[in-house]
């Protein structure tokens, strides 16, 4: 993939094989939906915030090798991403420990030479890629990056074993119930998504959950990335009684970003049956992995959901965030 030297933006040489890319947005190979130019562009000059969009790529072919981007969340400090459950270094392809050190000190001294005072980056949790996230920590380690913090996520690892099967006891006279009480899973429509997003900001509201999406702002991803974004269901005589709004984060993973029930139906634990459907909607479009997202709060654990989350076969992931301060530098 080759890309036209007239588009704006600026490449910088980092020897004879490689180069950096800055708000080129050359084409490249598709990795998770947070590093698309797409996302960074939808928080990229929010509230005159400003950002950057680096490519590695190879100088001969200009083949994208990976992706990285930092959005100014505050005066100095660039964060990735400036919102969305994780950021990092991206790749379409395998990529080495030389790839990602070149990257890495180049972004960095592509954002001190714009003022930047601190680098922040969210990395995606381990059990996506957990050789990346191994070779990526061990990079920003030895550069000089620091542990920011850390969470445990919760996912499952979709397999042909049937969901029933994953969860335990209770969950499963719970799925057993709500089928013979007529509750039904289902995918839904357009019409549908903004009776989802109340029953689950309600359910956020009841729980002490804060809603850190309005409808709108929903909305502006459905529009962004499409298909990516999938809402399901869970009815009883026609009435939508629980749902959860998810994201294809890539071709592998399935991220629950809300899911919530109506009040009044509790006792049913309509969730459970919605937690299967959308295990058996990974396993007939060959997702690997089903992720529900962290279960800690600055790393403390809510121990309630992560027995609600071990429940339903989901086990521990590490998600780390680093950071370096860059205002001692040269």
């Amino acid at each position: 993939m080759r890309q036209s030297d007239n588009l704006p933006g600026e490449r910088i040489a980092l020897g004879d094989k490689l180069e950096l890319l800055v708000d080129v947005f050359a084409p490249s190979a598709p990795t998770h939906i947070f590093n698309t130019p797409e996302f960074f562009r939808l928080h990229a000059g929010e509230n005159g915030t400003k950002g950057h969009y680096f490519q590695l790529a190879e100088r001969k072919s200009r083949i994208v090798l990976a992706t990285l981007h930092f959005t100014q969340t505050s005066p100095g400090f660039y964060r990735s991403p400036a919102r969305g459950t994780f950021g990092g270094i991206s790749a379409p392809a395998e990529l080495s420990l030389e790839s990602i050190e070149a990257l890495t000190a180049a972004a960095e001294a592509a954002l001190r030479n714009k003022g930047a005072a601190n680098m922040h980056i969210v990395m995606p949790p381990a059990s996506h890629d957990a050789s990346m996230l191994a070779k990526c920590f061990n990079v920003f380690a030895r550069q000089g990056f620091g542990m920011a913090g850390q969470e445990i996520n919760y996912d499952l690892e979709v397999s042909n074993t049937p969901f029933s099967e994953r969860i335990d006891y209770g969950n499963r006279k719970r799925l057993n119930k709500c089928l013979r009480e007529g509750f039904a899973m289902v995918r839904l429509g357009p019409e549908c998504y903004e009776p989802a997003y109340q029953i689950i900001a309600e359910n956020r509201r009841r729980k002490g959950y804060p809603v850190t999406m309005d409808f709108a702002a929903v909305m502006e991803m459905v529009d962004t990335f499409g298909d990516r974004m999938r809402f399901f269901g869970v009815t009883r005589d026609s009435e939508l009684v629980a749902a959860a709004i998810c994201i294809a984060v890539s071709a592998q993973v399935m991220s629950v970003f809300y899911w919530g029930d109506r009040e009044g139906v509790q006792d049913y634990s309509p969730v459970v049956l919605l937690s299967s459907g959308i295990y058996e909607h990974c396993q007939e479009n060959g997702i690997a992995i089903l992720d529900t997202g962290i279960a800690t709060e600055a790393g403390e654990p809510n121990h309630g959901l992560i027995r609600f989350k071990r429940s339903l076969g989901l086990r521990e992931s590490l998600k780390l965030a680093v950071s370096k301060d860059l205002s001692g530098h040269a």
